[in-house]
């Protein structure tokens, strides 16, 4: 038997196989891996791998089923027959119901507002069912669109805001024609700014200057980051993520260097520099020319707080040390010690509660577990009369033929209340001898 009528486009099913017996017993065949179902003419009707049955196209389709068995040797067989027809039509739908797209940005890209956008267009029948005509629908639009597969794209134009509509009409093979309307705005860049914000953390406050500034004596200068953004037609901003399309030059280019937008003092040279930004050819109604201004200080930036203080687990032994500073000129550095180029040895001092239970690198900001423990140990880091500490567990195996007490992971004696029996583990590393 077949689960269904297959007469219209779209129709999806599958067959269901029941063998009868002549003692009136039956069995259900459905799931059976000896159970074929094919069809005469695929492009009408078709057979997936898995069983399922879909009408595809209009006209005359036969479907078979066989089955075999070892304990029924005869091939059993059944057919239906079924003249598949194109059900009337509604109307069209189209996947969006209006678009905003990006038009003369030329190679600026922006992450929230593409040039582009994915639409499909389905026809609708009376029967619920649909199918995705995108390819095949004639389209116009005002002003211009370009419609490719189904990808619909903005073509570069002038500055002024512009509304339009995206008509797409589809005629049946019946000569039934339906229509249906997207309504999209194309906004353009009108004037384009720039300005300067400290790297590789932004204060959000950005201006057309900035001063760089060595921290401390550490032989690494704060840098900043060039943002650019684009005021657009519709009265909206956007910021241009990339700078790839600008052509940046750098006046005194001995001060600074630029690369992806992040600026670099040169160490030993101090003044202003100008940075100029041109923008891409085809950024219609923009201004072609921007800058911004970065000054480079002798005077150095201090520690002005800890912000947080951590420790990352490198190994059973090694800890790598995490620290967040706000510096006196208000930027921040998050993770001071993973920075290239600097000494931050004489920028952060360090305690350890005991004093013995590890070694610390303060050029590379490490610490290494040297002893156990019997209790959490304490690193602190202080600097401008400001502290932030973090707990660790001192815990290490014994050395080869070495001995040790208490648990081999945690801390290795908790705490035990006056009174109360505890029994504490004894660790020996003997290798591979026994004992």
């Amino acid at each position: 038997t077949i689960s269904r009528e297959f007469n219209n486009i779209g129709i999806n099913g599958f067959a269901a196989g029941l063998v009868y017996f002549s003692d009136g017993a039956r069995l259900d065949i459905s799931n059976d891996e000896d159970l074929m179902v094919t069809s005469d003419t695929p492009e009408v009707v078709q057979v997936s791998s898995n069983g399922t049955i879909m009408a595809v196209a209009p006209g005359r389709a036969q479907i078979a089923l066989s089955w075999t068995s070892p304990a029924c040797p005869p091939i059993l067989t059944a057919e239906s027959s079924f003249t598949v027809t194109t059900p009337a039509s509604t109307g069209l739908q189209v996947s969006a119901t209006s678009l905003t797209l990006a038009g003369n940005t030329a190679g600026i890209t922006f992450d929230s507002l593409p040039s582009s956008s994915q639409i499909t267009i389905f026809l609708l029948f009376v029967d619920g069912t649909s199918r995705d005509v995108t390819s095949e629908v004639t389209f116009s639009s005002s002003p211009s669109l370009t419609l490719s597969g189904n990808t619909v794209s903005a073509t570069v134009m002038d500055p002024a805001p512009r509304t339009g509509e995206l008509n797409v009409t589809y005629t049946t093979a019946g000569g039934q024609t339906h229509s249906e309307t997207l309504q999209f705005t194309l906004v353009n860049v009108v004037t384009l700014n720039a300005q300067l914000d400290s790297y590789p953390n932004p204060t959000g406050t950005p201006g057309t200057d900035i001063t760089l500034e060595q921290v401390g004596s550490t032989g690494y200068w704060q840098e900043a980051v060039i943002v650019v953004e684009a005021v657009l037609s519709d009265s909206s901003t956007q910021r241009v993520p990339r700078l790839a399309g600008f052509r940046i030059d750098v006046v005194q280019s001995e001060r600074v260097t630029v690369s992806e937008g992040v600026v670099s003092a040169v160490a030993g040279q101090f003044g202003t520099t100008t940075i100029i930004l041109v923008a891409p050819d085809g950024t219609t109604g923009a201004d072609s020319t921007i800058r911004v201004e970065v000054n480079v200080l002798r005077s150095s930036v201090s520690v002005r707080s800890i912000d947080s203080l951590s420790l990352e687990e490198i190994s059973p032994s090694l800890r790598r040390i995490i620290a967040n500073v706000t510096l006196s000129d208000g930027t921040s550095l998050t993770d001071i010690f993973n920075f290239d180029g600097g000494d931050f040895s004489n920028l952060i001092s360090f305690t350890l509660d005991p004093p013995t239970v590890a070694t610390i690198d303060s050029s590379t900001g490490t610490l290494t577990i040297t002893e156990s423990h019997y209790d959490a140990a304490i690193l602190t880091a202080t600097a401008s009369g400001s502290s932030a500490s973090v707990t660790f567990v001192a815990n290490l195996q014994p050395a080869l033929g070495g001995i040790d007490l208490g648990q081999d992971s945690g801390i290795p004696q908790p705490p035990v209340t006056i009174g109360n029996e505890f029994t504490v583990g004894v660790r020996v590393n003997i290798g591979s001898f026994t004992l």
